[in-house]
């Protein structure tokens, strides 16, 4: 019975293929690497052969890659570009770096400008992705709208500022008939902010609470991670009153103890029974809402239809847009005024809730991300302009370069190696200082930006800074590349020739 010849493993062997150099050398070297690998795999196993193999493949690929590639495969790589690839990218980089330490303080300079370009594009661009293009976390919160009553003599009004006038609070009546008689909307709510004062084990604690009826939480979807969300019967007049706590107060007053489920808690007086615990992160109508509590009775059965308290937040129906609802509820708002005459004068508004939750902060956001973008822009017409004094200065390496064989794509690859190092550094120092600055950053803010507590620190992150730096490659290194592909040996002999007739060697020279 024959012994099963193993396989390395295919990434390591693909590497390892890749930075040998082609012939009976590199063959050989796969030959007892593969022996090995095979010997260690039935003595010791499969996983310490697999990381010896891994190991011994770093070990000869950093050799390989420290001594530079040879004579004889540099010739190769000229006469076949698609070989010894891994070899010359590292070849490129190795000599950009020692380019960079010739001159460490103009590089420690260009690296740190366009570090704190990249920070600060990165910070800005963190803000407006998450204020202005994340969606809000919500399930399908694209069909989150929000409704108001609208004095329909205003005409004009943004309705991205609710604070101005045209925009009206909705009474608990006309709410209920505008969720009965509206087929526009699968779920919808009231809710109202308060302050109130909770008497915990430690002492009262003043807390912002937030008013609800059990549409709110249907609306929005996102069940409780303990025990349940208002419901239905919750609405009704005479039921008890109900609270369901937020992840942060149920952390820091009640310990995460799980038995606070069914407790009653003393809010102002009125005794309120904790139904449920809200998953951590979740945070409406905004963070400073720690608990969210049934109506009181006395709101529930007052019949005042022309004094309003309430924002109303529904799900639109599949099928229905925007501007279809607003037309249907226009329609009902006419059979509302019919039978209430006080109500005559009120239309409904209605609009998206991130537009809401955005209001004016979005154009502010943008003018911040132009203008440091515009920082950027210029570290990087200052650095690109470096290039191209330092591409100058080489243009007679770069033709004796070309006279030995080395074609554009070579000498482009060249001189793009260096800018990608530098403005990979630069990224690096952007991402530190957007890391490490944010929590800083965002205390600058002001308090009213909305969705501040969605930032965070996470791959997105580390994504837009590498953008940021790919960025910059491309901006700071074509024109000097462009210009190093166009450079001929006839301009650079030329040009060697008028510096020898003009140097006191050529003088004695000519005479």
């Amino acid at each position: 019975m024959s012994v099963p010849h193993p396989d390395p493993p295919r990434l390591a062997e693909w590497l390892l293929r890749n930075v040998l150099p082609r012939g009976s050398l590199g063959d050989s070297i796969l030959g007892d690497a593969r022996e090995e690998f095979s010997q260690d795999y039935h003595s010791s196993g499969r996983g310490p052969a697999r990381r010896k193999y891994w190991k011994n493949t770093i070990s000869v690929a950093w050799n390989f890659a420290r001594r530079g590639p040879s004579l004889s495969s540099a010739r190769e790589f000229q006469n076949s570009p698609s070989r010894n690839t891994m070899n010359a990218i590292l070849f490129d980089f190795r000599n950009a770096a020692r380019l960079l330490l010739r001159r460490p303080a103009l590089s420690l300079i260009a690296i740190t400008s366009l570090g704190l370009g990249i920070g600060a594009n990165t910070s800005i661009f963190s803000l407006v992705n998450t204020i202005l293009l994340k969606p809000l976390p919500y399930p399908e919160s694209q069909e989150l709208v929000e409704a108001f009553r609208i004095d329909e003599k205003v005409t004009g009004f943004a309705p991205t500022a609710p604070q101005i006038s045209g925009l009206w609070a909705v009474p608990y009546e006309v709410h209920l008939d505008w969720m009965e008689m509206s087929p526009v909307f699968t779920a919808g709510g009231g809710y109202a902010g308060a302050r109130v004062t909770l008497q915990g084990p430690d002492g009262p604690i003043s807390l912002m609470a937030t008013l609800a009826t059990s549409g709110v939480f249907s609306a929005l979807r996102v069940p409780a991670a303990l025990g349940r969300p208002l419901l239905p019967a919750d609405d009704a007049v005479g039921a008890p009153s109900v609270a369901v706590l937020s992840h942060g107060l149920w952390q820091s007053v009640f310990g995460e103890d799980p038995d606070v489920l069914g407790r009653q808690l003393d809010f102002d007086g009125s005794l309120y029974t904790v139904v449920g615990i809200m998953p951590e992160g979740f945070t409406f109508p905004d963070p400073s809402s720690q608990l969210w509590g049934s109506f009181p009775d006395e709101l529930k059965t007052s019949p005042v239809r022309n004094s309003g308290y309430m924002k109303v937040i529904a799900r639109l129906a599949p099928g229905f847009t925007l501007d279809q609802a607003r037309r249907e509820m226009g329609h009902i708002a006419t059979r509302i005024g019919e039978a209430h005459p006080e109500e005559a004068e009120h239309g409904v508004g209605l609009f998206f809730q991130k537009d809401m939750v955005i209001a004016d902060s979005g154009s502010g956001l943008l003018i911040s991300l132009g203008a440091v973008a515009l920082v950027l822009l210029i570290a990087c017409t200052n650095i690109a302009g470096l290039f191209l004094l330092r591409a100058s200065e080489k243009r007679r390496e770069i033709g004796v370069r070309r006279a030995l064989g080395a074609g554009n794509r070579r000498l482009i690859t060249q001189q793009m190696s260096e800018s990608l190092l530098i403005s990979l550094l630069g990224g690096g120092v952007g991402l530190g200082l957007a890391s490490f600055g944010m929590k800083p950053f965002l205390s600058l803010m002001p308090s009213d930006l909305p969705r501040l507590n969605e930032i965070e620190v996470d791959g997105g992150l580390l994504l837009t800074a590498l953008g940021f730096s790919l960025l910059t490659t491309v901006v700071t290194g074509f024109l000097p590349a462009f210009r190093t592909a166009r450079t001929s040996i006839t301009d650079v002999l030329q040009e060697g020739g008028r510096s020898l007739a003009g140097s006191r060697s050529g003088d004695r020279a000519q005479a």
